[in-house]
């Protein structure tokens, strides 16, 4: 399929001359024609390599969190992650509890990735649920994240790690214990100058990390709770729960369903959460 040349093509524009088809000056005053515009074509390998890149750093992030995650010594390295979860955790609960019409009488983080938050009013069952399946969510949000947008994703993931801990201390009247604070800050001050002054590659990277630590650190604590839940007694109304204290006893003490039902059920909606996001991410890359 052809099209024809534009009319101001067919003349010279300094003499009016004619100009011969193909011709790369005119016949008369030897002007040079402009090359015709090329034509721009979708260049859909660019979106499709973008795409394969945020796979391989998923990868690479995984096996990275895997061998970290079992080298003595080394798997101190990431300790400050799986705070950042435990922090995502229990804010989960608080903002749900907000958002309910509840409010938050105490938010605790423990140095040891325990904590705690004590809710009054609200819709029970929303909150004492958005623990687990929230901090799920949120790995499989940044897991689905475009790796071309790492820096300003981790600049957002570090300001929140700064505020999450002073929001609580300051409007919920909530105390951390001094190495609380100390890997928060650690956490949110390295985060945001890796989204600030990293290059690209090294920010993708390090996000995709951040992703699949937050995934696996709510993995692991779901783990425990259906361990603790399977050896939960049946224990009605607000009695003491001591040892077998979990979201999933409180749930079974408001709602009455067994503890064993609550973990399983936000372990499934969590695992649906991150595979969804993984199978989304290789679907991207081989698009």
């Amino acid at each position: 399929m052809s099209a024809s040349v534009a009319n101001d093509e067919m003349h010279c524009a300094v003499c009016g001359e004619p100009r011969i088809p193909g011709a790369k000056f005119c016949s008369r005053c030897g002007r040079t024609f402009s090359a015709p515009p090329a034509r721009r074509r979708r260049d859909r390998s660019l979106g499709a390599g973008a795409s394969s890149a945020d796979l391989i750093y998923v990868a690479l992030a995984a096996m990275l969190a895997v061998v970290v995650s079992h080298v003595p010594v080394v798997d101190l390295l990431v300790y400050p992650f799986k705070l950042f979860g435990t922090f995502v955790h229990e804010w989960g609960h608080a903002l749900v509890a907000l958002a309910t019409g509840g409010h938050v009488v105490e938010l605790q983080v423990n140095s040891d990735l325990s904590g705690e938050t004590f809710t009054a009013g609200g819709w029970q069952l929303p909150i004492l649920s958005a623990g687990y399946v929230g901090a799920a969510c949120a790995g499989a949000l940044l897991l689905l994240m475009r790796t071309r947008y790492a820096n300003r994703v981790l600049v957002v993931v570090g300001a929140l790690s700064l505020l999450m801990p002073l929001a609580g201390a300051l409007f919920l009247g909530t105390s951390f214990t001094g190495l609380t604070w100390v890997w928060a800050a650690i956490f949110g001050g390295v985060t945001l100058f890796v989204g600030v002054y990293a290059p690209p590659r090294a920010a993708a990277l390090f996000q995709q990390f951040v992703a699949v630590e937050l995934c696996l650190t709510t993995l692991d604590s779901l783990r425990y709770l259906d361990w603790l839940a399977a050896r939960t007694p049946n224990m009605g109304g607000n009695a003491s729960c001591g040892q077998y204290c979990s979201d999933a006893l409180f749930a079974q003490q408001r709602i009455g369903l067994p503890a064993e039902f609550w973990a399983i059920l936000w372990t499934a909606l969590a695992v649906a959460a991150i595979a969804l996001a993984a199978l989304r991410v290789v679907r991207r890359s081989i698009a």
